[in-house]
C-alpha cells in the first residue's frame, strides 16, 4: 500500500474530520487500555505485598459467635445479655435489609409484567410488518406475551 503524503492542511472537511476521529479513537483505546492493565497491575501489587508480609509467620484466626442466655436472672453490667446478636442495631439492619430484597423482588416482577404487557401491545404491529416483508413467514409459536410455550421447555 503506497503512502500518501499529504500535510494535514491538504485535505478535505470530511477527510479532517474522519482523521481527528480516529486519532481520538485511538487515544481512548490507549487510556481503556492502560486504565484496564493498570487496575489489574495495582490488585496484583497490593495481592503481593499482603502476602509477602505475612509469609513465613503462622496466624491464627480466633472467630467466636456467642449467643447466651442469661438462665439465672441475675442482673449487672458484666451479666450476659440474651441473644445478643438481637440488639437494637442488629435488629433495625436486619429489618432495612428485609425491606431492601422485598423491595427488589416487588420491582423485579413489576419489570417483568410490564415487559411482557409491552410485548403483548406491540406483538400485533410487529407480526403485520413481518408478514409485509414475507409473506410466508411462520410464526414462532410463542405466547401473546412473548412467553415460551410448555411444550417447548426442555
Amino acid at each position: 500500500m503506497q503512502r500518501n503524503n499529504s500535510n494535514f492542511s491538504d485535505l478535505s472537511g470530511k477527510e479532517r474530520y474522519n482523521f481527528l476521529a480516529n486519532l481520538a479513537d485511538n487515544i481512548a483505546k490507549i487510556f481503556i487500555a492502560l486504565f484496564k492493565y493498570g487496575g489489574y497491575s495495582i490488585i496484583a501489587f497490593y495481592t503481593y505485598k499482603c502476602i509477602s508480609e505475612i509469609a513465613g509467620y503462622t496466624t491464627i484466626a480466633d472467630i467466636k459467635a456467642a449467643f447466651s442466655w442469661h438462665i439465672n436472672g441475675g442482673s449487672g453490667s458484666n451479666a450476659p445479655q440474651p441473644f445478643l446478636f438481637f440488639s437494637k442495631y442488629n435488629l433495625s439492619v436486619l429489618i432495612l435489609s428485609a425491606t431492601v430484597f422485598c423491595t427488589g423482588i416487588w420491582y423485579g416482577k413489576k419489570q417483568l409484567r410490564l415487559r411482557r404487557d409491552t410485548i403483548e401491545r406491540l406483538q400485533e404491529r410487529i407480526v403485520r410488518y413481518e408478514k409485509q416483508l414475507d409473506k410466508n413467514r411462520t410464526s414462532s409459536n410463542l405466547g401473546p406475551r412473548g412467553i415460551t410455550n410448555l411444550g417447548d421447555e426442555k
